[in-house]
């Protein structure tokens, strides 16, 4: 408030001015765009009322985010949320609303985003706005805030791209001087830059104010902050108090208000070395805000109720509307209704509109006879605030109901939210027909089955065809039945497409068919259920899947449908376990190496949890049955990925493995280890004086010994936490010994690593591994995999570099981010043999040999390829892989089955170096996919190479090649393409030569890598 006003932003996009003493509103200012309007005569700039759904309520595109504040006379206040929709900053005169300036200009800058990309992005206002003489800066939630300067409203300073930790921003701004506090640290008001590290509860220029277990700390704020301070703020002081406080909210002179979780609010005095409780009180619910004014305590809770502490106990009671106008009679308007919900039959939940003078009434039988949310539009203010009044006083407003104050025929509402829409007049449809924003309403009907309503003669059917027509397409029946008539939007809209499988579709084109959604793009919804239940984005997960209006998305525990137009719950079915190996908050290949394990049909979900294959009906989301997959002969299989096409499902069952590593402990077979696990090194943090440290010639001066591993963060021998902040490399050697370099074929460095490393023998550099390119051998690691498991990268052609007797092993190792919390290197070095073959027998390879591990719940590959009639559950017919199919290799179109059945060279090599031969050479099929019939085969390396096929069926053209790409399989192909004619075999073309990044996108006659396409 301020000079008897009270201001206030809305999520309708409008800044509200209001008398205090009335209630009145004086003025209103819309803080989104402004549109000229011609209206017949001239054109006028007219606010842009652009409605979305926001957390299942209709609000403005523009609602204000940035929470309004006063000062010097002046209001400052901004809205928007999607920058490339418009950001929008203001200042106003508090007393008439008079614009003094606006930035409209800043929400699409071309700047550095985090991970160091560019991009057009702006600041997103979340939060608190705070303003001195100088400077408006608005907090950006995760980001840092934007710094304006106060008199024109020019963006001063806004750093999005800040590595963390130390510049991460929040929703709360504190300026003290020429400084300011967000997200727990203290930046330099003019430039942005982080000074230091403040975890506290409140600050000021001087002090940081926190509560650590039962005591209240107070840390001072040196005069002259250097760099070494970042993270090293001390403690000045500190008192003991007997029940102290979770969060202190405000300091007034020596006094401290504060709260704790259970309901408690406590006035704390603070003397030179003592502290003491002046007074408590209670309230229900978790304390969220405490501030103070006319010598009273005002509280708000997370549960949303205020409470009041003063010097004695109000009379007061508590303030409830006039219910006088709630009638106790039945409602005449039941049948209405109940032929409306015959007619419309909108599934359980959703939304319905109900628009025209007599909507309040009709509301409140629908919210009776319906589970649906309801949106009451109505131009009678009266009307509005009783109905709003009435619904707030059954704890339901916001809940199941909410009103808009406008004419309902010239609102723009967002398209595709209504399940259901009622006019309440007969005249409402003639009135209609010319309206110009008539296609708002209409267009805002959700495909498959939104209806709208109205009062009508049948002869007045006429009316609703024009509209039909006019606004939509053969997605739109009309009809009319007992005084009502109706349009409904039966199907999904024409051009729209389906994303089914992992890569979109059974061909694997990771191209969806849909030719509706064009540029311009904006948002249609946003808000939906929590994600706490969906799989962390690193672990890449299985993708969301979408078809006949739903999104199907995959939890650990779980199959999740969302409503894809309103982001509305449908169902959640509980699997158990489904989505646990892609539960990591790392990077991993995850459902990019396994496949998905799920497929989602217009009249079936198909799930595979353990082995075996759920069917869950879509509309509902209940278990229908399930599927086992079976041999011929019956025996059962467990599935470890699946696929449907054509009509068939076809899985990949018996998935196998190769076994992991003992890290340290076993190196691969026929390896003498050079340099052992744990061994004693010489490093140097930072980089050395001398350039030839790698070789015996430089000088280690100043070098210190140490085991590894290396780093902090992390569980390590040699504790390196110094580096943090000051230097990102460390610098590694060791010397070790050679009898006959001409007897070694193979050197194999072991390492867990994050982030980067280069290796030298005596000088020479032999491997580079990018700690963002995650190429680790291990293919199925249960954690983190630099931590807990070895990378193995082969050095071969070793006679070049190694000599007989001493050598040096060097390592430079590098951490991505300076200020990165974890940093590890931990190496060890063997050697595989020239003879290693001569003296070891090496086992014939089958995917069924007990080396291997078999029947694993996720793998790449497997060992039977089955395919069957999903609907009986006929069994159709069956193959056995001489090697392996690799899941990403079976694609399904044109009535056939392609697939290759082999090995990579990498994982042979791998194979090889434990003992197991693998002679065979990989196979590309074409099967007809009813019969299982081989229609022709291709065997050998130079035409089996892929990790990845896509077919064409409008071409009937198949693309061999791989999706090599960050987060992939280490063994994932990235260079040669080839494609052949699906119904021959013969070579169409091929490139062997070319390199690329995946996976490659299918459409029409283009084959899109990433980047560039030919």
């Amino acid at each position: 408030g301020y000079n008897r006003k009270i201001y206030f932003g809305s999520d309708d996009g409008w800044l509200y001015c209001l008398d205090s003493n009335t209630g009145r509103c004086l003025w209103k200012f819309f803080v989104g765009p402004v549109r000229p309007v011609y209206d017949g005569k001239k054109y006028l700039m007219k606010e842009d009322e652009r409605w979305i759904l926001g957390n299942g309520r209709l609000i403005s595109s523009w609602p204000v985010r940035g929470a309004p504040v006063v000062y010097d006379g002046k209001i400052y206040v901004a809205g928007g949320i999607f920058p490339f929709m418009g950001i929008f900053v203001h200042a106003l005169d508090a007393e008439t609303g008079r614009v003094i300036w606006s930035n409209t200009g800043n929400s699409m800058d071309w700047q550095l985003q985090p991970h160091d990309s560019e991009a057009f992005a702006g600041l997103v206002p979340q939060g608190y706005i705070a303003v001195n003489d100088s400077f408006v800066v608005i907090p950006g939630g995760r980001t840092t805030p934007g710094i304006y300067d106060r008199r024109s409203g020019k963006l001063y300073h806004l750093e999005l791209a800040n590595p963390p930790p130390g510049r991460r921003g929040d929703y709360a701004v504190i300026i003290s001087g020429d400084k300011f506090f967000s997200g727990g640290t203290m930046f330099n008001l003019r430039d942005g830059s982080p000074l230091l590290y403040v975890r506290g509860d409140l600050y000021d220029r001087h002090f940081v104010y926190s509560v650590q277990d039962d005591r209240l700390v107070i840390q001072k704020i040196p005069s002259t902050i250097l760099p070494s301070m970042f993270e090293n703020l001390k403690e000045w002081m500190s008192v003991k108090l007997n029940r102290a406080p979770e969060r202190i909210f405000l300091r007034a002179g020596n006094t401290f208000l504060g709260a704790r979780a259970d309901g408690t609010v406590m006035a704390i005095a603070l003397d030179n070395t003592t502290g003491r409780i002046v007074w408590s009180g209670k309230v229900e619910g978790v304390p969220w805000s405490i501030v103070v004014g006319d010598s009273k305590v005002f509280v708000v809770t997370h549960e949303g109720k205020l409470y009041c502490f003063g010097e004695r106990r109000s009379n007061a009671e508590t303030l409830v509307s006039n219910k006088s106008g709630e009638s106790n009679t039945a409602s005449t308007e039941s049948n209405f209704i109940k032929t409306i919900l015959e007619i419309a039959k909108p599934g359980a939940g959703g939304y319905c509109l109900i628009a025209g003078d007599n909507s309040d009434a009709l509301a409140k039988e629908f919210l009776q006879h319906s589970n649906m949310y309801v949106i009451v539009v109505n131009s009678d203010r009266t009307k509005i605030d009783f109905f709003r009044r009435l619904m707030d006083d059954a704890d339901i407003y916001g809940i199941r109901t909410a009103c808009l104050l406008r004419d309902p025929l010239t609102v723009k509402y967002p398209p595709y939210f209504a399940d259901l829409i009622c006019l309440t007049e007969k005249h409402m449809l003639t009135s209609i027909v010319p309206h110009e924003n008539i296609r708002y309403l209409v267009q805002a009907l959700k495909p498959y089955g939104g209806t709208l309503c109205v009062p009508a003669e049948k002869a007045d059917v006429k009316f609703l065809q024009m509209l039909a027509d006019k606004y939509g397409g053969s997605e739109y029946k009309v009809g009319w039945i007992d005084g009502i008539g109706w349009i409904k939007r039966t199907e999904k809209l024409p051009g729209a497409g389906w994303w089914t499988h992992q890569n979109a579709d059974s061909c694997n084109t990771s191209m969806s068919e849909d030719r509706l959604v064009k540029a311009p793009f904006s948002v249609l919804w946003f808000g939906g259920p929590s994600n706490d239940r969906i799989l962390p984005r690193h672990g890449h997960g299985p993708m969301p899947h979408v078809v006949n209006g739903r999104l199907i998305i995959e939890g650990r525990d779980m199959l999740r449908a969302i409503d894809v137009y309103t982001g509305r719950l449908l169902w959640e079915y509980d699997i158990p376990g489904i989505g646990a190996y892609y539960d990591r908050t790392y990077h991993h290949p995850g459902a990019s190496e396994t496949g998905g394990n799920y497929v989602s049909l217009p009249d079936a979900i198909y799930a595979l949890a353990g082995g075996r294959c759920i069917v869950i009906e879509p509309a509902t989301g209940k278990k229908v049955k399930e599927i086992v997959f079976c041999s011929s002969d019956g025996n059962a299989y467990k599935a470890g990925w699946l696929t449907a096409g054509g009509g068939v499902l076809s899985a990949v069952c018996s998935p196998f493995r190769v076994p992991s590593l003992d890290p340290g402990d076993v190196p691969p077979s026929g390896a003498e280890v050079l340099i052992p696990a744990g061994a004693i090194w010489e490093y140097y943090t930072g980089k050395p004086r001398d350039e030839d440290w790698k070789t015996f010639h430089g000088s280690i001066d100043g070098w210190s010994r140490g085991r590894a591993g290396f780093g902090y963060g992390v569980k390590v021998q040699t504790v390196l936490s110094h580096m943090r902040g000051k230097t990102d490399t460390l610098c590694l050697r060791k010397q070790f010994h050679v009898s006959d370099p001409a007897s070694i074929s193979q050197i194999i460095f072991m390492a867990k690593h994050d982030d980067d490393f280069t290796c030298y023998i005596n000088g020479h550099e032999v491997a580079k591994v990018l700690g963002e390119t995650k190429r680790r051998v291990e293919l199925y690691p249960k954690t983190w995999p630099y931590l807990a498991t070895y990378e193995e990268v082969g050095v071969s052609n070793v006679t070049s570099f190694l000599k007989r007797g001493d050598n040096i092993f060097a390592i430079q190792a590098i951490n991505n981010h300076i200020q990165d919390p974890r940093f590890l290197i931990e190496p060890y070095v063997v050697a595989v043999s020239t003879t290693a073959g001569q003296t070891q027998t090496a086992v014939p390879f089958s995917p069924e040999h007990t080396a291997l591990q078999t029947n694993v719940i996720t793998s790449a590959e497997g060992v039977y390829l089955v395919v069957m009639d999903p609907r009986s559950g006929k069994f159709l017919w069956e193959r056995k892989a001489e090697l392996a199919f690799r899941h990403n290799t079976v694609v399904i179109g044109g009535g056939k089955l392609f697939c290759v059945d082999g090995l990579t060279s990498e994982k042979r090599q791998y194979l090889a170096r434990r003992g197991l031969s693998v002679k065979s050479a990989s196979t590309l099929y074409a099967f007809d996919l009813n019969t299982g019939k081989v229609l022709w085969q291709k065997k050998g390396e130079d035409t089996a190479f892929g990790t990845w096929l896509i077919y064409s069926e409008k071409y009937d053209a198949l693309v061999v090649g791989g999706a090599g790409v960050r987060d992939r399989p280490f063994d994932e192909k990235s260079q040669g393409l080839a494609v052949y004619l699906g119904r021959d075999g013969s070579l169409l073309w091929k490139k062997p030569e070319f390199v690329y990044s995946g996976p490659c996108i299918v459409r029409d006659k283009m084959i899109i890598t990433q980047p560039g396409f030919f």
